[in-house]
C-alpha cells in the first residue's frame, strides 16, 4: 500500500465515527466536510462552518438528516452574563449539559438533537450527542450519546 492509501485508510478511520473527547481538528468546515465523506453528511451545508462570526450550526444536516451539527468556539465552563454576538454556552457537570442563553430577539431553538463539538486548546473535541430539554431564550440540552452514530 502506497503512503496516500495508508494516509487515506487513517482519516477515513478516524472519521468513521466520533468519539467523546477526541480532538478532530481546528477548522470546524475541515471537520465537517470530513464527516460528509465518510457519514454522508449533508456538504451543501458545508458554507455554515468556518467562516468568521458565524454561527457555527447547521440543522438536519448528519448522516438521517434529522440532527443537527454544532460547533461551540466560544465556551464557558462559569457563570457569566456577558453575551458575546448575543450568545453564552456554558458546560456544566463536564459536559453533560449546555445551557445557551441567547438575546431576546433571538427566540426559541430548532427542537432537534445536536452533534457537539467545543473548542479546546488542542482544537475541536467531541463532546457528545445532546437533546434539547429546555427551550426558550435559555436553553438547556443534555448529552444522549458519547458516540455518532449513537450505538
Amino acid at each position: 500500500m502506497i503512503y496516500s492509501e495508508l494516509e487515506k485508510q487513517s482519516k477515513y478511520d478516524k472519521y468513521s465515527c466520533i468519539v467523546r473527547e477526541r480532538v478532530y481538528g481546528t477548522n470546524s468546515r475541515t471537520i465537517y466536510e470530513s464527516f460528509c465523506d465518510t457519514l454522508k453528511w449533508d456538504r451543501d451545508k458545508a458554507c455554515q462552518f468556518g467562516r468568521q462570526g458565524a454561527p457555527l450550526y447547521a440543522t438536519n444536516c448528519d448522516t438521517n438528516r434529522e440532527l443537527a451539527v454544532w460547533f461551540i468556539s466560544k465556551p464557558k465552563y462559569c457563570e457569566t452574563n456577558v453575551m458575546e454576538n448575543n450568545h453564552i454556552n456554558l458546560i456544566k457537570n463536564n459536559g453533560d449539559e449546555i445551557i445557551e442563553k441567547v438575546a431576546q430577539y433571538l427566540g426559541i431553538s430548532h427542537d432537534t438533537g445536536r452533534i457537539t463539538f467545543v473548542k479546546t486548546s488542542a482544537g475541536y473535541e467531541f463532546f457528545g450527542v445532546y437533546k434539547l430539554e429546555q427551550n426558550g431564550t435559555t436553553r438547556i440540552y443534555k448529552r444522549i450519546s458519547n458516540n455518532y452514530p449513537i450505538k
